[in-house]
């Protein structure tokens, strides 16, 4: 963004909620000299490698909603689990996500590509 931009000596302060929060909070204490703040609101800041419990209270959000609904997302985090295993599954991932790395990378740093 700042070299997009040409912004010299920004001030950013990173945003999230949830576990989003936690990430922009763990940015704000691994790289002070790139923030000025962090706002991580509902924030778990206590870091844990394998957070099932995030993962159980979302599947029960799903199921709330729609009976139908958190089994539909698992079994599709199963096929895309699926696919990635091979270099055509990921293809056809990408395809699915309109995912182009080079555009991509040519949009966030025109003036490397």
């Amino acid at each position: 963004m700042n070299q997009l931009y040409g912004f010299k000596n920004p001030r950013w302060v990173t945003f999230g909620g949830s576990y989003p929060g936690s990430l922009s909070a763990w940015f704000r204490q691994k790289y002070p000299e790139l923030t000025v703040g962090s706002v991580a609101s509902s924030a778990p800041v206590n870091l844990k490698l394998d957070f099932y419990e995030y993962a159980m209270v979302v599947e029960d959000d799903l199921r709330l909603t729609d009976p139908n609904c958190a089994p539909a997302v698992k079994d599709a985090f199963t096929k895309i689990q699926q696919l990635s295993l091979t270099v055509d599954g990921r293809n056809q991932l990408n395809k699915y996500f309109k995912y182009d790395i080079l555009n991509l990378l040519t949009r966030i740093m025109p003036t490397c590509f």
